[in-house]
Parts: C-alpha cells; sequence; structure tokens
C-alpha cells in the first residue's frame, strides 16, 4: 500500500483533478466546509480533510488506510457502483447523491463529486472526492427549519423540510375525527444506476415526470414530498383501512410503470415501498417517517416491492390488507358455512355433511377458501376463523336436529387450532352453547391436514385422545400426500382417513395412484377405521371405490357445496 498522502498534498491533489477547459464546472465549485477524501489508485484512503472528519464521526486514524467502503450505507446495490465506475473510467469523473453511514451508525444522503487524477502514462494515480451538506435527508430524522428550502427545486413538491409538518396536519384531523393515516415512503428503483449512466440532467426530467404522476394518483389533501434522490413520501389521510393505502400504491405502481419519453431513452420505473400506519406504528410524525423508511429499506432488501412497518415487515401489504379485512368479516355477519354431503358408498344413504368457510365478500362475492386462508396461515386470526366456524357449525347443527336431521357434521381445522392446549373442552363448550344438549360431541368430526400431524405427532395423539373423551373424532384429511405410516395411525387414533381427492381423480387413468388408494383403503380396515374418498365426480369412481371397500363418498357426484337453505332443500328431496 502505498504512504498516506501528507495533508498538504489535498490541494495539490485538488488541483490536478481540474485541468483547464477538462473537468466539468461542478468540480470548481467546491462548497465552504466541503468534506474531502483522496484515494490512490486502488482505492485506499491517503487523506482526509478537517471537514470530513467533522462531517463523519470517524478519527483520522480510522480512515487513512481503508478504503470509502467504511462509510457505505448498504443501500447500493453493484448495478450502482458498475455504473459509477464506469463514468470514472470513460469521463474521468462522476457526480450523484450517495447514502452513506456516519461513525455513530446515522444514514445520510449526501451529494458526491468524484475526479480522476492523471499520473504517468495517463492511468489514474489518485482519486478526489469531494463530500457537500447532507442532501435534505438523515434516516430517521425528519429536518425541519435551519434554512432549508420548504419545496424542492426540480419537482416544486413539498421537500424533507415541509414534510413533517403536513404529516402533523393530517395526524391531528385524524384525531378528531377517529380515521387512520399513512405514510410511504417511496424509493425509484435502479434511481442512482439512471443517473450515473445518464447525469443529472435526465435525472432530474425523470423526477420530474414522476412527480407528476404521484400527485395525479393522490386524492386532494394528500401529499406527496421529495425526499432526497429518487426517494418520495406519500402522506395519506383520512383513511379506514389498509385497503385504501393499497389500493393507491396499486396506482402509484401502474402510473410510475408507463414508458416516459426522455431524450435519452424511454425507460420505465418501479419503486419499492415501506408503510407505516397512525396510530399503529408511531404517534408522531418523525416516528412514522422513521418506521416508514425503515420498512422502505427492508423492502428493498427482500425484494417485495411493499413491506409494511412494524412486526408485519415480513408480509405483503396486499396480505396484511386481506387479512384486516378478514378481521372485519368476523363482527361484520360476512362469513358463512356450506354444507357438501357425505353418503354410504353402498348405499347412497346420507351419513353426515362437511362444513365448509365461505366468505360472502361485499365487493368481490362469495369466496372459497383458497381465496382468503392462505393470507391467514400462521396468524392468530388462523384459530380464531376455525373457532368461529365451530361455533356456527354447532348452532346449525342444533337447529336442524329440531327439524328432524340429526347429521354428523366434520369440520376442517388449522395445525394451531389443533395444538391448542385445551381443545377438546373449547369445542365441547362449543357445542353445549350451540344447543348440543347431552350428546356433546357425538357426531362431531375434526378433520387436520395428514402432512400437519407429521410435525407433533405426541401433541397431535394427545389432541386426538382428549378430543376422544368427548365424543369429537379426528379425520386425517388428504391422506396419501405425506407420510403417515402403518406405526403413525398405532400412535394416533384417528376416527377417519380422507383419501386425497387428487388420487381418486386419477386412480381411473394411473396405476400408481390406484395403487395409493388401494394402499389407503387397507390401512382403514387394519385399523378399523372409517375410509371416505373426496372428489368423487362419477358413477364408475364411486362403484369402483365401493367395490374395494370404500365407506363414504364426498364430491360433486354426491352434491357440490351448498349454503344453509340450499342444503335444507336437498335434505328434503
Amino acid at each position: 500500500m502505498n504512504a498516506p498522502l501528507p495533508l498538504g498534498a489535498l490541494l495539490q491533489a485538488q488541483e490536478q483533478a481540474l485541468p483547464d477547459g477538462q473537468a466539468p464546472q461542478w468540480l470548481a465549485e467546491e462548497a465552504e466546509g466541503e468534506g474531502m477524501v483522496v484515494t490512490d489508485a486502488g482505492g485506499r484512503i491517503q487523506g482526509v480533510n478537517d471537514a470530513f472528519v467533522a462531517a463523519s464521526g470517524y478519527a483520522r486514524e480510522e480512515l487513512l488506510g481503508a478504503t470509502p467502503a467504511r462509510w457505505a450505507s448498504g443501500r447500493h446495490g453493484r448495478e450502482f457502483y458498475r455504473a459509477l465506475w464506469a463514468s470514472l473510467h470513460s469521463l474521468g469523473h462522476w457526480s450523484g447523491e450517495v447514502w452513506n453511514r456516519r461513525a455513530d451508525g446515522t444514514l445520510v444522503a449526501e451529494r458526491v463529486r468524484i475526479a480522476a487524477v492523471q499520473g504517468e502514462g495517463g492511468a489514474p494515480a489518485h482519486y478526489v472526492a469531494w463530500y457537500g451538506r447532507p442532501a435534505g435527508h438523515v434516516a430517521g430524522s425528519p429536518a425541519a427549519g435551519g434554512g432549508q428550502p420548504l419545496h424542492d427545486p426540480v419537482t416544486g413538491l413539498p421537500a424533507r423540510a415541509l414534510a413533517p409538518q403536513r404529516l402533523d396536519e393530517l395526524l391531528e384531523q385524524a384525531r378528531r375525527q377517529d380515521h387512520q393515516v399513512a405514510v410511504c415512503h417511496l424509493s425509484l428503483d435502479g434511481w442512482h444506476d439512471f443517473v450515473g449512466w445518464y447525469g443529472n440532467a435526465q435525472g432530474d426530467a425523470l423526477l420530474l415526470a414522476a412527480a407528476a404522476r404521484l400527485r395525479g394518483c393522490l386524492r386532494p389533501g394528500d401529499t406527496v414530498a421529495r425526499l432526497c434522490g429518487g426517494e418520495f413520501a406519500l402522506l395519506l389521510g383520512g383513511l379506514q383501512g389498509m385497503a385504501a393505502v393499497q389500493a393507491t400504491l396499486q396506482r402509484v405502481h401502474q402510473a410510475l410503470q408507463q414508458p416516459y419519453a426522455l431524450s435519452t431513452q424511454v425507460p420505465r420505473a418501479s419503486a419499492s415501498a415501506g408503510v407505516a400506519m397512525w396510530p399503529a406504528h408511531g404517534d408522531s410524525a418523525q416516528a412514522l417517517l422513521r418506521a416508514a423508511d425503515a420498512a422502505m429499506y427492508r423492502a428493498q432488501r427482500l425484494g417485495q416491492g411493499v413491506c409494511l412497518a412494524g412486526e408485519a415487515l415480513e408480509r405483503p401489504l396486499e396480505q396484511e390488507a386481506l387479512l384486516e379485512e378478514l378481521r372485519m368479516a368476523l363482527f361484520s355477519d360476512q362469513l358463512r358455512l356450506h354444507w357438501q354431503p357425505r353418503v354410504c358408498a353402498r348405499t347412497r344413504r346420507l351419513l353426515g355433511a362437511e362444513a365448509l368457510l365461505r366468505w360472502q365478500h361485499p365487493r368481490r362475492g362469495l369466496l372459497s377458501p383458497q381465496d382468503f386462508l392462505k393470507a391467514a396461515a400462521g396468524t392468530p386470526l388462523e384459530v380464531e376463523l376455525d373457532l368461529w366456524a365451530l361455533r356456527a357449525a354447532a348452532v346449525q347443527r342444533a337447529r336442524w336436529r329440531e327439524a328432524g336431521h340429526a347429521l354428523a357434521l366434520s369440520l376442517n381445522v388449522a395445525p394451531a387450532t389443533l395444538a391448542l392446549p385445551d381443545l377438546a373442552d373449547t369445542v365441547a363448550c362449543l357445542l353445549l352453547e350451540g344447543g348440543g344438549g347431552g350428546n356433546g360431541g357425538a357426531g362431531v368430526e375434526l378433520e387436520v391436514a395428514e402432512t400437519a400431524v407429521q410435525d407433533d405427532l405426541i401433541a397431535a395423539a394427545r389432541a386426538v385422545k382428549a378430543c376422544a373423551k368427548h365424543g369429537i373424532g379426528v379425520a386425517l384429511d388428504g391422506f396419501g400426500t405425506g407420510y403417515a405410516s402403518l406405526a403413525t395411525l398405532r400412535r394416533l387414533p384417528v376416527s377417519a382417513l380422507k383419501i386425497d381427492r387428487g388420487f381418486i381423480g386419477r386412480m381411473q387413468h394411473d396405476q400408481g395412484d390406484l395403487q395409493m388408494v388401494r394402499a389407503a383403503l387397507g390401512m382403514a380396515q387394519a385399523f378399523n377405521i372409517r375410509s371416505v374418498a373426496v372428489g368423487v365426480e362419477s358413477e364408475t369412481q364411486a362403484q369402483g371405490l365401493a367395490a374395494r371397500g370404500c365407506a363414504e363418498l364426498q364430491g360433486f357426484y354426491v352434491a357440490p357445496p351448498m349454503g344453509d337453505r340450499e342444503f335444507e332443500a336437498w335434505l328434503a328431496a
């Protein structure tokens, strides 16, 4: 490594970097108090001035011999640095806004200018970098006052100094009117790379066009502010839930992706976004801007497009919005149970029905479980939905009993519900509250996926045995898709095996699937367990299953899932 450059040589290096008639004007416009760093051709720091030491927080001794990677923020990808070095190699200079990290960990966006200093033979011997004052954004610390402009000179939008004031106004309205407020921190993907390749003039043209599109996506009263570089803040007030935020961001995404007619090329833009909601993620403008900033950074790192602040950082905004609607559906009479009959395979006599959850969405109509249950998987709402279905099924079961229909009912439950330590007592209480009378859980069966019980066989066996004491059966659903063995069935005293519909549908044409059905039926018979074929769609399938000893049939050939009234009409017929 070369010896550190003496401090007095900094000015000499600066002069060498500015040969008359060769360097652009901005290299000659050194502002008072600018930090300056000189490196050798390999990027090792050989000198820094006092202004850079004071602004960065690093001791001079920590910097000499290191590289600029010491204060890298981690926010710029390889493409950004490729473009930077390409400009240095081809033009001899580069300028742009860069996220850096101070010694105390604070992130700051700075205006940086770099020039190559030619040595003997024309190859770069040193690089000189000037670090201007912060470009209006210290991550997590919204700037205010201090002489900073209230409006961005490029786009005309409110600048970072004005954003907290606008946000405070929205928060004051929200507290009076009991509404929610959202802060969306938006970052144009690849912004720094674009500026590196095409220059500041084209970057400003792209910003101006993007700003106009963002304004067009918002309602009167909402605010879009430019924070720095390609980053904007959308301040949305008067909200009643996450769905409105999602709709706005969908409009923004579609608007930004339209082509931009610039002089160099016709680019398209996308954006990463972080969303913070009041009051969930903070009670002040600064807290919300900080939370949205952190969520945006996480969205960039995960490549998810949009992330929500707080505990939901790992969940896409679309999923969070759906969960919020589902929570509302629980308390606003939007959930329904549909019923699909099960019949004896030999006599076709009605034996019972499976309760299937449906959502009567106010805008999207009737939704089946595959449209919404996946979003609830792994959240507390998953168990709440199961308990709602159990309670609703108990009430309907009592009504049908009074009408003379003593039907056996089965309901699907999630692995988290099966793992409840008091599951059996909870189900028994729900059945009693619903009008179960003295029969308790008799004629009620919980269905759990075969793949779910394999995760904790001991806990599953404990739950199955506890349910059996209350007369509640447990069936293995989707049997054949997991790894249940004879040993598993010995330890897990289930009441039924429900053979997966995939095997039933293909058994007439695929010998492998036919063997799987035979094996499942054989295991059920060996352990004296009821076998139920799911997804039966033809008389040929029904006869073949009955001939092989299948006990019960369920599927569209028997009857499709039906609402309460439709099912009662089917019963009467």
